[in-house]
């Protein structure tokens, strides 16, 4: 009874035992050592550091694109700006030489003509601040304005007929006032100065000398067909048109340093 009861026993013990021993001996349940699959510390950094640089890459090369792209542009801006700066310069050598062909002239023309008639106009001037209800006063100095601004005209620009209409507007208004009150020579002065007192006389006797003025303008400046006259229309008309033309390059050098300032700021901010 006792050898059947241990039987079983020994039995299961040795199964126990030999499953132990099947489990140590097998291949396919052994455990991998964690120090085998861990990456080094060096090895994960680089492959951080690849990561960024790819993903950094598209961007640094779109801002070199867009670097090139603004210094394309700017060196074409350049190259205008020399080009106008070198046109500009060119002109103002043209502009000086016409307008030393025409000074000579003009102040011919001032001297004689223009700045009598201004003076004239202050001293009406004068009268009028003291009395401003004086239509005699108020009529005369606009006649005598219009006769300066007839020279003024012709100056600027003898080839537009504009001093024309303004000059004969000038006869007009003076006319109109001596028609009645001659003061041409020294016997109508003197009747005039019985009926018509010391004040009304001297303002007469400016419009008189307004009127001889521009009579003489008409007769050696406006009617003669010299050459001097004629090169000076000539030379004042390309010097009017030289300074518009200055005036359109300084036009445009303005725009191009705009631009060009714009667009050395975005260069700035693309390299920061």
């Amino acid at each position: 009874m006792k050898i059947q009861k241990l039987i079983p026993t020994c039995l299961i013990g040795g199964g126990f035992l030999l499953t132990l021993c099947m489990v140590a001996d097998s291949p396919k349940l052994n455990l991998i050592d964690s120090s085998a699959i861990s990456l080094s510390s060096e090895r994960v950094t680089e492959l951080s550091i690849s990561t960024q640089s790819q993903e950094e890459a598209p961007v640094i090369a779109n801002a070199t694109s867009q670097l090139q792209l603004l210094n394309e542009q700017r060196l074409i801006i350049e190259t205008e700006i020399n080009m106008l700066s070198e046109q500009y310069e060119e002109l103002k050598v043209q502009h000086d030489i016409l307008m030393n062909e025409t000074t000579s002239y003009n102040n011919i023309i001032s001297k004689n003509i223009l700045n009598p008639l201004k003076k004239i106009k202050e001293q009406m001037n004068q009268y009028n601040s003291k009395d401003q209800t004086c239509d005699l006063i108020s009529s005369s100095l606009n006649a005598i304005v219009k006769a300066t601004q007839s020279i003024e005209q012709y100056l600027h620009n003898p080839n537009d007929p504009t001093y024309e209409e303004t000059l004969q507007t000038a006869h007009t208004l003076i006319d109109k006032e001596l028609i009645y009150h001659n003061v041409d020579n020294a016997l109508n002065v003197t009747s005039e100065l019985i009926q018509s007192g010391l004040k009304d006389t001297m303002i007469r006797m400016k419009l008189q000398k307004s009127k001889d003025l521009l009579q003489a303008f008409e007769t050696d400046y406006l009617n003669v067909n010299n050459e001097q006259t004629e090169q000076y229309k000539k030379s004042r008309q390309q010097q009017l048109a030289t300074e518009d033309a200055l005036d359109l390059k300084a036009l445009e050098l303005d725009e191009l340093a705009l631009r060009l300032s714009g667009i050395l700021d975005e260069i700035e901010q693309v390299t920061q």
